[in-house]
């Protein structure tokens, strides 16, 4: 209808960061376990890598957000750790679950 449903991005490493990319992805929750998440992120994954020639991106979740951590793994990131008490959400610390994938993980998983 036009309307939007959510979003993804990537914010580039520059210094000794450069060849890395943050990537992020939000959904409204009209939305949410219909699978949009999880293909537009594995689309996006492959451009960053196929076209653009990134050797690793990163994702950041909030530990409470199951859903999130789902789609990185269903998306072929990988648990890397925690940072613990890392955001402030409503006077609450939770930690940050770090995802990754690198090139060569993706070139193995195609």
């Amino acid at each position: 209808d036009g309307t939007v449903a959510g979003g993804m991005g990537g914010f580039p490493g520059k210094g000794e960061a450069t060849g890395s990319m943050e990537i992020g992805w939000w959904l409204t929750p009209a939305h949410w376990g219909k699978g949009y998440t999880t293909a537009g992120l594995r689309a996006m994954v492959d451009v960053f890598f196929g076209e653009q020639g990134y050797m690793r991106l990163w994702a950041p979740v909030m530990h409470r957000n199951t859903a999130s951590g789902r789609v990185a793994e269903k998306s072929g990131l990988i648990h890397e750790g925690v940072a613990r008490s890392h955001y402030l959400k409503g006077g609450v610390r939770y930690d940050q679950l770090n995802y990754a994938i690198t090139r060569t993980d993706w070139i193995a998983g195609r």
